[in-house]
């Protein structure tokens, strides 16, 4: 079976890594990532690493998987072992229990299993090596999806089909191994430029402990995207689905760009996306390969805040001048203005915070109203509905807006 390549298609998938491997580059590479892989004690990793790494994975919103493997500490589970099919089963049933047991502990749900290493390889060859794999999953949880190859086929799993940013392929679709030329890809732009090649996949995998790897996450983050037709002459621009500076940099590089070139297209942003009113579908890819992507260096508001909290402390257990004090630490980013004209959508918020948006909208909150919702925060500029808990009020002035993309917004406790 060959691996399926598309000429020049740019895929939208989750970015995902192998962590809690004993590396010291964990906290830096979480942030840019929708899902990891965290390793429970066969090639690497202990009770102390999996609490630590899942505690960072919920603090960033990441999804949560177990990386189970041989248990192979002195080869890094890189190498195939003699093993019975049944210490095999026992292990990795440990395993992925380690993980799942503190993602419950810590009040969130495991999402899935990768293998790890030469068991990752040799399940797509080995139909009884498969066998164990899928038993120890089924047997902590049928419902648990696998990473897995393009290769690999289950009809006893969910199969998320996995691509690799940084590893080189074979024809045959295989892994380069390790020990070949070309096997580790450690240059950005070579990974980025093999990611846009890879097709049907759902999920691309960068390693850890790849030296480059934060650079090669990065990369992806800001240039691996995804052109949807909206109508006749309007194209959607889509980032990986990641609320982070520097993906927002990306999208203000490239919308400044198009409006340079397109004086007259209607250009609006959000988070990761992009809205471009234009017809000419390769010249804005032009555009935006050839952007320049720069920290934006925007204006500090000051926003003096009257905080009534006592509704929002109880729900998320925390007392009202905690609650107050982590809401007021951070200087938030403004990503974009919307759903109201000057509504700014704010980076940041400490997910200690995090509380799901009301079932029930309110039918009026106040202009000036201080809310949250969900992992964000903002400011009412005027009365309306909302289904945002409201923590606050200021008097800041709103309309017509002082706010920008780029600026960021500090609160301060009346």
């Amino acid at each position: 079976m060959s691996l399926k390549l598309a000429n020049g298609a740019s895929c939208l998938v989750n970015i995902n890594c192998d962590l809690g491997e004993g590396l010291d580059n964990d906290a830096e590479l979480m942030p840019y990532l929708h899902s990891c892989n965290i390793a429970g004690g066969g090639h690497a990793g202990d009770a102390q690493s999996v609490s630590s790494t899942v505690s960072l994975a919920i603090a960033n919103n990441v999804r949560i998987g177990a990386h189970p493997s041989f248990p192979d500490r002195q080869n890094f589970g890189r190498a195939k072992m003699s093993i019975s099919a049944g210490d095999l089963f026992d292990s990795l049933v440990a395993q992925i229990e380690l993980v799942r047991d503190e993602c419950l502990k810590q009040g969130v749900q495991l999402n899935h299993v990768k293998a790890h290493g030469a068991l990752y390889n040799l399940m797509c060859e080995d139909t009884e090596l498969q066998k164990t794999v899928e038993d120890a999953i089924c047997c902590v949880d049928s419902d648990l999806p696998i990473y897995a190859p393009l290769l690999f086929k289950s009809t006893r799993l969910k199969v998320v089909r996995e691509g690799f940013a940084d590893r080189g392929y074979q024809e045959d679709g295989r892994l380069l191994h390790r020990g070949k030329e070309g096997a580790l890809i450690t240059d950005a732009a070579q990974a980025l430029s093999q990611s846009r090649l890879l097709s049907n996949i759902d999920t691309l995998c960068v390693h850890g402990d790849n030296p480059s790897a934060l650079e090669v996450v990065k990369s992806l983050s800001q240039r691996l995207v995804k052109y949807l037709s909206y109508g006749d002459d309007h194209y959607l621009i889509q980032w990986p689905q990641k609320i982070h500076p520097d993906i927002l940099w990306a999208v203000l590089a490239a919308k400044e760009a198009l409006r340079i070139e397109f004086p007259d297209a209607k250009l609006v942003h959000a988070y990761c996306s992009l809205l471009v009113q234009h017809r000419d579908l390769d010249k804005i890819k032009q555009v935006i390969e050839a952007s320049e992507i720069i920290e934006v260096v925007g204006k500090i508001h000051h926003v003096e805040v009257d905080y009534a909290v006592a509704e929002l402390a109880a729900a998320v257990e925390l007392s009202a001048d905690d609650v107050i004090s982590l809401h007021s630490a951070p200087e938030y980013l403004i990503y974009f203005l919307g759903f109201l004209p000057g509504f700014p959508y704010l980076g940041g918020l400490n997910p200690r915070l995090h509380l799901p948006r009301l079932a029930q909208p309110k039918q009026n909150i106040d202009a000036g109203s201080v809310a949250i919702g969900g992992q964000q925060t903002g400011i009412y500029p005027q009365q309306s509905p909302g289904g945002w808990h409201v923590i606050g009020h200021t008097d800041f002035e709103l309309l017509p807006t002082p706010f920008a993309a780029g600026d960021r917004i500090k609160f301060i406790a009346r």
